[in-house]
This record gives structure tokens, sequence and C-alpha cells, in this order.
């Protein structure tokens, strides 16, 4: 990813919050959730927000663009991080 060391340094500091969030919930802890997704082409550094992307969103929800093909692809990597069972 071409990105600056800002945002590197924010991405390091995060590193394995879904691993702690995993261990509250099994202890009966309540976990929510947000993804700040980097669109994937089309910018430089922190691209979830729009002044740094020119990632058309309306695209996005366009079936057969590349823009819907990355998000697609990128909620499926996202969702096998779930796990598969029941807390």
């Amino acid at each position: 990813m071409d990105t600056d060391e800002e945002c590197m340094t924010e991405v390091r500091e995060n590193r394995g919050t879904l691993e702690r969030a995993w261990e509250w919930a099994g202890k009966k802890g309540l976990i929510t959730f947000t993804w700040h997704w980097f669109s994937p082409t089309g910018g430089r550094s922190k691209t979830f927000f729009t002044k740094n992307t020119d990632y058309d969103a309306w695209q996005a929800v366009t079936p057969g663009t590349h823009e819907n093909e990355a998000l697609v692809s990128d909620m499926d990597r996202m969702a096998g991080l779930l796990p598969d069972r029941e807390l």
C-alpha cells in the first residue's frame, strides 16, 4: 500500500485489536467494531477519507465495475477474519 508513516504507525498501534475483542467477548463482554475501509485504488494514505482518493463509491455498488469487485473482495476478506462460532 502506498501510504505515509503516520498511517502505518496507526495500523501498527492497533494490531491485535480483533483478538483482544474476542477474548473480551469470551468473558461475556460486549464488543462492537466499525471498519474504516481503505479504498484500494485511486489514492494515498487514509483513503477512507474521500479527500484522499478518487475512488467512486457509486461505482462500488454497481455490479461488474472494478470498484465493486474491489469492495466485495475486501468485504469477503474481512468476513473471513470473523470466527465461525457462537460465544
